[in-house]
């Protein structure tokens, strides 16, 4: 029996078992003990499954190198390009170096302001805001990156 259990965590294909053997555990006991709704009840086991699958999707390596700051933001010649990712094909953005004013970086969050006017753009990159910051400065000359007023949060 040990021998079976020390299997199935070493198996990295089975590795969510025991996450499901526990959440059948806490079903059978949430319809007997709180005599809770077995029909709102069905639903979960699936909810729990889009969760997980979701939840591994973004642990691949495909999905992080296609999500990665690198691809997010680059550049060509004087602008600055921002696509959402690799792996889904969505509209980009160019925006002239020379136009932006005010640079705003969070964590996941990346707002540039053009011409100073108060008019830009948001992105929602998946890097912390360093890596941001870090990103945006090695794409830009010297003289582009003191035009440009950056606020980090």
């Amino acid at each position: 029996m040990n021998e079976i259990i020390f299997k199935i965590f070493n198996n990295k294909k089975k590795l969510y078992l025991p996450l499901i053997l526990i959440f059948s555990v806490a079903y059978f006991f949430a319809i007997a003990v709180f005599k809770l709704d077995e029909i709102l009840l069905i639903f979960a086991p699936f909810a729990l499954y889009i969760f997980f699958t979701g939840h591994r999707y973004t642990l691949l390596s495909k999905f992080k190198t296609a999500n990665s700051i690198d691809f997010f933001i680059t550049k060509e010649g004087e602008h600055l390009i921002i696509q959402n990712s690799q792996l889904i094909k969505g509209r980009q953005i160019e925006i002239k170096c020379a136009r932006i004013s005010i640079v705003t970086i969070k964590d996941n969050y990346l707002s540039i302001i053009v011409d100073g006017n108060g008019n830009g753009y948001d992105f929602y990159p998946i890097a912390d805001r360093d890596q941001i910051k870090h990103r945006i400065i090695t794409l830009l000359n010297k003289e582009q990156v003191n035009n440009i007023c950056f606020n980090i949060f």
